[in-house]
């Protein structure tokens, strides 16, 4: 019984570590995502150019943050679409 309460609480300590690593890719991308949307709804308030909201545009702004939102602004600029 010894042996199996020590590879258990190693699996527990493994799993833990692994979901601890999961959950903070996820937030990074949320964060980015909010951001990314928040910057488009400003970008569009002040009229500076308008883009229309959809998964790809989404998740161009969520994994690449702020020079994401460049990208997809200068594609839209020059009439790209996503």
């Amino acid at each position: 019984m010894g042996i199996g309460i020590i590879i258990g609480l190693l699996a527990a300590i493994i799993s833990a570590y692994i979901i601890y690593r999961l959950l903070k890719a996820v937030w990074a991308l949320v964060v980015n995502g909010i951001v990314g949307l928040a910057a488009f709804w400003l970008l569009g308030a002040l009229g500076i150019i308008h883009i229309s909201m959809d998964l790809w545009t989404f998740l161009i702004a969520a994994i690449g943050g702020l020079p994401g939102v460049l990208v997809v602004v200068v594609l839209a600029y020059f009439g790209v679409p996503l």
